[in-house]
């Protein structure tokens, strides 16, 4: 009778003793769970800033190409009614005054009569 009691408390044990590497294989099997699951977290939430980043350049970028458009277009375009799109050029008449440059009548080194 001795003997089937130590059998009995021996099985016991390695029962025990399974359930205890089942536990710990259980345990380290829901660690790496959580580990993977916290990986891909991080790794959503880096494709998500990094796509909130190159949509916040694209939106910068399509700003300044507004602001350069704005900038250029009133040279193409002019808004203002003060603006002209090309240049005037305004050629006047030769001024009133008579200009004669033919020798003097009293001879040369005279001085020329002004005409009133």
């Amino acid at each position: 009778m001795r003997a089937y009691e130590i059998e009995l408390d021996e099985l016991e044990a390695l029962r025990a003793e399974q359930e205890a590497r089942q536990r710990a294989a259980a345990e380290e099997q829901a660690r790496l769970m959580e580990e993977e699951a916290r990986r891909q977290a991080e790794l959503l939430l880096q494709q998500q800033q990094e796509e909130a980043e190159r949509l916040r350049l694209e939106a910068e970028q399509q700003r300044l190409e507004e602001i350069e458009q704005q900038l250029s277009g009133p040279a193409a375009a002019p808004s203002s009614p003060l603006t002209s799109t090309s240049p005037s050029v305004t050629v006047f008449d030769a001024p009133p005054f008579n200009f004669d440059l033919s020798p003097p009548p009293n001879g040369p080194g005279t001085r020329p009569i002004p005409q009133l």
